[in-house]
Parts: structure tokens; sequence; C-alpha cells
């Protein structure tokens, strides 16, 4: 994700309102916030929104299926969420630390990425197979990965969103 256009120096915010830090931290939440954001943008300018990653011509279109193959168990095609029954009394819950620059990033595996794209961002089983490849070509599902671009851009976290448009 470029920190040109898509997040900003600490309090910019750029196109994604995220800071480049926070998308290179073992929490993808924000990362898909953005990725969606970058995909509605370049959906609305091309007609695909994938079009906004280089990889996705050459290594996902037409082949992501195989992404997720082996996922979600013996019927990939239909992937089941086990309905577990909710407790009668829930215990409270912690509050979660606040992120810092400093939060240690993370290393997916193909499996573990395309079910959380799938069963906690509620992408289809199609969008997590195509979000899955082009995290295998663009970090190797490494949520801490930095790249560098022409210029001083640099491209940030799994999906590597440039800080030219999206991250500050």
């Amino acid at each position: 994700i470029s920190d040109i256009y898509w997040c900003s120096p600490p309090g910019n915010g750029w196109a994604c309102g995220v800071s480049c830090a926070d998308l290179k931290d073992s929490d993808i939440t924000d990362d898909v916030k953005c990725v969606r954001t970058i995909f509605e943008e370049h959906q609305r300018l091309s007609g695909d929104g994938f079009n906004a990653w280089s990889v996705y011509k050459p290594y996902c279109q037409g082949k992501s299926e195989s992404f997720t193959r082996g996922c979600f168990g013996s019927d990939d095609d239909q992937p089941v969420t086990a309905a577990l029954p909710k407790p009668a009394i829930t215990a409270p819950t912690r509050i979660p630390p606040r992120k810092t620059a400093s939060s240690r990033g993370k290393v997916y595996n193909r499996c573990e990425l395309a079910r959380e794209l799938y069963f906690q961002h509620h992408y289809s089983y199609e969008d997590a197979a195509m979000w899955t490849c082009i995290a295998q070509y663009q970090s190797n599902y490494n949520t801490a990965a930095v790249g560098t671009g022409a210029g001083d851009v640099r491209y940030h976290g799994m999906f590597q969103l440039s800080d030219e448009y999206w991250c500050s």
C-alpha cells in the first residue's frame, strides 16, 4: 500500500485514513479496510478493482482458486462455519492494547489468511482466494513487508499499499 496516496505521515491519513505503520502490524483489519477502498476506487475507474495490484493479471487472474484449495475442509467449494452455542453469560472482555509503531508483524500461511479473510472479514470464497493470491505475490503473506518504488515511494504491509496515495 503506497504511502504517497493511501496512507500518510502520522495524523494526515491520506485516502485510507491509516498510518503506514498500522499496515505493518499483525492485525490486518486496517489493511483490509484500505484494500476495500483501493479496490472500490479502481473498480470505478477501470471496471476491475484488482487491477490496482500489478501481480493480479500475470499471477492471479483466472488462477486464484488454487490459493484456497484444501483450506476449508473436504468440500472447498462450500466452506462451512461450525455453529457454536452462545454462552448464557458473557465474561467481560478486556480492552485491547493500543497499537504502537513498534507492534510486530506476522507472516501468515496460505490457509490461515484465506480463512481469516472469509470468516472474519466476510470476503466471498472467490475474493478470499484472489486476495490470498495477491498477498502471496506482493509480500509472501508478511504483514511487516516494506517495498520500494520509484522516487521515495514505499509500499507497506501484506498487500503492499503505497504511501504515495493510501497511508501516512
